[in-house]
């Protein structure tokens, strides 16, 4: 009688096979989200950067085209960042900075409250 070619592919190599691809999809999938979340806290500190950034551009041209005077050092300034208004503060979220003006004697300090809205 003649001897069959058994040359097939038993479960057990399934198995392993199947666990050797999904534990390779797991790191895949974990590098993604690490990637991901990255992304979105570099996008959220440059938009907070950006809006600190306007928002102390407004102010010191406020202060020194409007005002033509500094109000008293240690001051909170605040800004609405959607109306581009000082001294207004309507929005939901807020970011606090410091605004440093030099008045051609000391440097003064302000403390700068911006409200924006998502």
């Amino acid at each position: 009688m003649k001897k069959l070619n058994n040359k097939g592919v038993t479960l057990i190599e399934l198995i392993v096979s199947f666990m050797l691809v999904s534990v390779a999809i797991i790191y895949f999938f974990q590098t993604l989200y690490t990637v991901k979340d990255v992304y979105s806290t570099a996008r959220r500190e440059t938009n907070e950067f950006v809006i600190k950034d306007y928002a102390l551009r407004i102010v010191d041209a406020y202060y020194e085209k409007v005002e033509n005077t500094l109000p008293e050092s240690g001051k909170t300034i605040n800004f609405d960042y959607k109306t581009s208004s000082v001294n207004a503060c309507s929005g939901n979220d807020k970011l606090t900075t410091n605004w440093y003006k030099y008045d051609g004697s000391n440097i003064n300090t302000y403390n700068v409250t911006i409200c924006y809205t998502k």
